[in-house]
């Protein structure tokens, strides 16, 4: 079953991000909205913010967890729920059923907007995984991922867990094409806090999340290479 982090579970397993000492200049992370921007989410569904890449001093935290951010739904500014789907992924949920919803900055300015609908909609099928592999070479590390079909209409992201469905990595998905990322480093870049990098031998799932940030049913177990 698929284990999604609370921000509880999060700040007792945070491992800081770090710089490599080879690169000069900032290599951070900041927030970034991943959701498409005026889509109709379901009930369950929520706008998603990811931390991405940077050239600026590299900050502490995880920067998808935005605490001063706001939801705007009519009259009201409330609190977001925010849900990590995977370190440095997370989805931002208002208690709101129908209409517009604004995420708002710390400055209370429209940074992304979605509309609230009462629908019920079946989340996305597992990912069918064919080969995980890990790839380190030329200063750039990642895990390859190969499915046995193109990420499903409206996935807009992949990530890599544990056996147990633990999350451990993220990338956003390549729409066209059946061969995934679940994980991507340079040496001068940083990985969000609390990531995990997956070792040869290692058993691992998959799941997609979609533009609402919902997860999918979580793959079978495949052993990385």
């Amino acid at each position: 079953m698929l284990k999604l982090l609370t921000l509880a579970s999060l700040l007792t397993t945070i491992v800081p991000a770090t710089a490599n000492a080879y690169c000069k200049g900032g290599s951070g992370l900041e927030p970034g909205i991943v959701s498409p921007s005026n889509i109709e989410i379901p009930i369950d569904g929520g706008i998603v913010v990811a931390a991405v890449t940077a050239d600026i001093p590299l900050a502490p935290g995880d920067q998808s967890v935005q605490p001063t951010w706001r939801l705007h739904h009519g009259a009201r500014r409330d609190t977001p729920n925010i849900v990590m789907l995977a370190p440095g992924l997370a989805v931002y949920r208002s208690t709101a059923s129908t209409g517009r919803i604004d995420l708002e900055d710390a400055q209370h300015t429209s940074i992304a907007f979605v509309t609230a609908t009462s629908a019920k909609t079946k989340p996305l099928a597992a990912p069918v995984l064919k080969r995980v592999e890990l790839v380190s070479a030329q200063g750039f590390t990642h895990i390859d991922v190969d499915v046995a079909d193109k990420a499903p209409a409206g996935a807009i992201a992949i990530v890599l867990a544990d056996a147990s469905g633990t999350p451990r990595s993220w990338q956003l998905v390549q729409k066209t094409s059946t061969h995934q990322q679940g994980y991507a480093q340079n040496k001068c870049a940083v990985v969000p806090n609390g990531s995990v990098l997956s070792q040869p031998g290692d058993e691992v799932t998959s799941f997609w999340v979609d533009a609402a940030g919902r997860p999918s049913r979580i793959s079978q177990r495949i052993t990385v290479r």
